[in-house]
């Protein structure tokens, strides 16, 4: 347990405490509230970003504080006035566990975010440069039922040609049925859909002249997986009850999983893995011929699966490591020390993607952040009907693709169904990324918010922007009128008020130039729905 009384609130009138509600689909949900009772949040699913993100942010009007839990497990934080004092209490199943914090004397509590990111970052990096690899991954139109060997391929062979560093095979090529219940047979190759194999599929990719990528779950146990079979004591269990996972905190189930990774990358040579876990295992096992108690036996899963991301990483640091989690539901710094990205949100139509975005991006460094825009779902799925042949299509792909550039750049998406002019546009895109975006986040770019969050079915403000900004490079501009806008300025502060100003948009090629006014920047944005604008900013040579 720790214990935290944040004695420079003493004396405040009005504390505001921020967090973030989260479930599936609907990551991110803001909650504001004057902090006048005692609020417990409690994560006791088994992953740390379900019921709630493991972050918080209080302030008044001299103070803001931000405050994380570096688990990818179950907590319980409490927040309460006491006199004189705020004080936190965090309880978790991890006993030495210390959250991390910074505080700023100001009432922009977006400071103490910034800070948070920062000793994050301290953290974490040594001195490689973040990877930032475009993706392409076969999983929303295809699932793991449409997809096979020649549907991949012709993907890939698109997906190159317009810019994409890595085709990625999700879930659907192990077993012989469903995916989800032949998760832990990961030496079976389904051979109707790939019959080559996956280590020749793998290297006609390459020959494509692609990056090969490749989907795991690999603490998942599928109902017909003959892990049960043949390795009754790998499965976790509580109260006698099968979790339908493998225990990591047993050394021959964390050996056995990463003798199932090495096998994979032996067999394909991935440079990039995508590790999902589509589970919520709540309290953790407590069988205890596991190598631990009772009490700590997701404790020591945790601890386990951090090790086993070590290994890979120490072992193979070329290849990307992302995490997913049924799309962001453990999501916290634990975890993402330990790999190159972390998933946004599996659902992700525009609105809820700069949403998510917008709150992700306060905690987590821009290049650790990946996320898709307004996926091809093969099923139906409210709020996301996006078709390739629509009216308007390259008008909202341009939408898509800027919102795209906020973090790692990933798609989901038939490309195979695309027109030459489609393809062009995400080309174009993939560009502005390249030559734009990553070097800026491989530069530890900084997300300035210049709009409050925008909230999914019209909630929040309807104009999104942000301003990326890095000591290396000129600032970038992104602004989107999401349906319901209004016309809009956006004002932007420049560091010389003097100056004139060259307004570069990098979708159009276009300059203009701009005298600033009382020192910002004033850009005039029109009424126009789902539309997206993207300047770079420079002083007028």
């Amino acid at each position: 347990m720790q214990t935290l009384d944040l004695d420079f609130f003493q004396g405040s009138h009005e504390i505001t405490l921020r967090y973030w509600s989260s479930k599936w689909g609907n990551e991110w949900e803001p909650h504001k509230e004057e902090l006048l009772q005692p609020i417990n949040l409690v994560s006791d699913t088994g992953r740390a970003s379900e019921n709630f993100h493991p972050f918080i942010v209080l302030n008044d009007s001299e103070h803001s504080y931000a405050f994380a839990i570096p688990w990818s497990g179950n907590w319980n934080l409490r927040i309460a006035r006491v006199p004189g004092s705020v004080q936190i209490t965090l309880v978790s199943e991890n006993p030495e566990l210390i959250g991390i914090s910074s505080h700023v004397q100001s009432g922009d509590w977006e400071e103490a975010t910034k800070q948070l990111v920062r000793e994050f970052r301290n953290m974490n990096y040594s001195s490689r440069i973040p990877k930032m690899k475009s993706e392409w991954n076969h999983w929303w139109p295809y699932e793991g039922s449409l997809i096979n060997e020649e549907v991949f391929l012709r993907n890939a062979r698109i997906a190159q040609e317009c810019g994409i560093d890595v085709a990625l095979l999700d879930s659907g090529w192990f077993g012989s049925g469903n995916w989800e219940d032949y998760r832990g047979n990961w030496d079976e190759i389904n051979l109707e859909r790939f019959p080559s194999g996956l280590s020749s599929l793998a290297d006609k990719t390459r020959a494509l002249g692609i990056e090969f990528g490749i989907w795991v779950e690999i603490e998942s146990v599928g109902a017909r997986s003959r892990v049960q079979i043949e390795h009754p004591d790998f499965m976790a269990t509580r109260d006698g009850t099968t979790l339908e996972t493998i225990c990591l905190a047993n050394p021959l189930a964390h050996q056995w999983a990463f003798d199932q990774l090495l096998h994979i990358i032996t067999a394909t040579n991935p440079i990039w893995i995508k590790f999902d876990f589509n589970r919520s295992p709540g309290l953790g096992c407590n069988h205890e011929d596991h190598g631990h108690t009772a009490l700590n036996g997701h404790k020591k899963h945790i601890e386990n699966f951090y090790r086993l991301l070590e290994q890979v990483r120490g072992r193979f640091p070329e290849i990307t490591l992302e995490n997913c989690s049924s799309g962001g539901l453990r999501n916290d710094y634990g975890v993402a020390q330990r790999v190159d990205y972390c998933f946004a949100s599996d659902r992700d139509w525009p609105e809820h993607a700069l949403s998510v975005f917008w709150a992700h991006s306060h905690f987590f460094p821009v290049e650790t952040i990946l996320g898709w825009c307004d996926s091809q779902w093969l099923g139906e799925q409210p709020n996301q009907e996006f078709s390739i042949n629509s009216r308007g299509t390259e008008e909202h792909l341009e939408f898509i693709f800027a919102i795209s550039l906020l973090g790692g750049f990933g798609i989901s998406q038939r490309l195979e169904d695309f027109t030459l002019q489609q393809k062009n546009t995400l080309s174009k895109f993939l560009h502005i990324y390249k030559e734009a975006f990553r070097p800026r986040y491989q530069s530890n770019a900084e997300i300035s918010y210049l709009s409050r969050q925008p909230e999914r079915f019209e909630g929040g403000v309807r104009t999104v922007a942000f301003a990326i900004e890095t000591y290396l490079h000129s600032p970038i501009i992104m602004i989107f009128q999401l349906s319901g806008a209004s016309e809009s300025t956006i004002n932007y502060k420049v560091s010389d008020p003097d100056l004139v100003y060259d307004v570069h948009d990098l979708i159009t090629g276009e300059h203009r130039k701009l005298l600033p006014s009382s020192g910002s920047l004033n850009l005039q944005i029109p009424i126009t729905a789902n539309t997206a604008h993207i300047y770079e900013i420079s002083p007028d040579s």
